[in-house]
């Protein structure tokens, strides 16, 4: 994005006038710290969490297929999965955690028609393995009422509607613009998030970040909307009910978009190639995920870390 040296731009509610200079020194200046409160020796890739409803912080550990938990007592190995693991989302059951059979890092054909959800109960245990038909690279997921979710394909640049008891997928929406850019390495659509009837999604290949109304029904009520913002990178991001965004940028800064439009760096220590944040019920504790730069070719650790708001 291009800005004058006073720039007024308006996208998906957010709205701002300030100067570019003032953005990037804003951006620059960390304004929190983080605990690290576990860590992970270099290869270990931390990918996505939740913060449960008991408090405790679940996430996953894509090459070791397992699912971790984080609790004031430490942290542990929660689940052992038959694949990859994801995302996941807390449901009744326990928790239903998105698989890829193969690695991202073997390229699409490696993941074609081979993501599934599978559900664990609250002692870890797989309970049920459902196939994804259709899907090349899921990742970024939603939950919906009545067993459903929205769900993003990084390679497809699309968001599909599965119906979890059906195993069944169906295409949702589709824009050219969720697609990874023509020869990149970094995945598209990417990172979903839902406050009220507003979709937000990211496409870490382009650095884009887009809002999508959903009507009642759970259809697509808008077009495509972007956000504008200068932002280092983008990968999956947790929203705050005032609407501000805490966005993980994969690369060396946990970065804050505020509704004002402004940006700034909330931490730059211990989250080199961060993938995921997401915040407590209190709405003032955020949990980040950094890889330690792992899929940059960086040798540091892997990391959950906690800052207060």
């Amino acid at each position: 994005m291009k800005m004058n040296r006073r720039s007024l731009l308006m996208a998906g509610g957010y709205a701002w006038c300030l100067s570019y200079p003032d953005l990037v020194a804003a951006a620059q200046q960390p304004s929190s710290r983080g605990e690290v409160l576990a860590r992970y020796p270099n290869g270990h890739y931390l990918e996505n969490l939740t913060v449960a409803r008991d408090g405790r912080v679940f996430y996953t550990d894509y090459f070791e297929k397992a699912v971790e938990v984080w609790s004031p007592g430490g942290s542990r190995t929660f689940a052992r999965l038959p694949h990859h693991a994801v995302n996941l989302v807390e449901n009744d059951v326990g928790f239903l955690v998105l698989t890829h059979e193969g690695r991202f890092t073997e390229g699409p054909e490696a993941l074609r028609d081979r993501s599934h959800l599978v559900q664990i109960d609250r002692q870890g245990q797989v309970r049920q393995v459902t196939r994804l038909p259709g899907v090349v690279f899921g990742n970024g997921v939603v939950p919906l009422q009545g067993g459903k979710l929205l769900m993003t394909d990084s390679i497809l640049g699309r968001i599909w509607h599965v119906d979890v008891s059906k195993g069944e997928t169906r295409s949702w929406f589709e824009d050219e613009r969720l697609r990874p850019a023509t020869g990149g390495r970094a995945p598209g659509a990417n990172g979903l998030r839902r406050r009220d009837d507003t979709l937000y999604v990211s496409n870490s290949s382009t650095r884009g970040l887009y809002t999508l109304g959903i009507a009642a029904g759970d259809i697509p009520r808008t077009v495509l909307t972007p956000v504008q913002a200068e932002l280092e990178g983008i990968d999956d991001f947790a929203i705050a009910n005032d609407g501000t965004l805490y966005i993980a940028t994969h690369q060396t800064r946990l970065q804050v978009l505020r509704t004002n439009g402004s940006v700034q760096t909330l931490l730059d220590r211990d989250v080199d190639g961060c993938t995921s944040a997401a915040l407590a019920s209190d709405g003032k504790t955020l949990y980040v995920l950094g890889t330690g730069g792992l899929y940059e070719g960086k040798k540091e650790d892997a990391t959950l870390v906690r800052t207060t708001l």
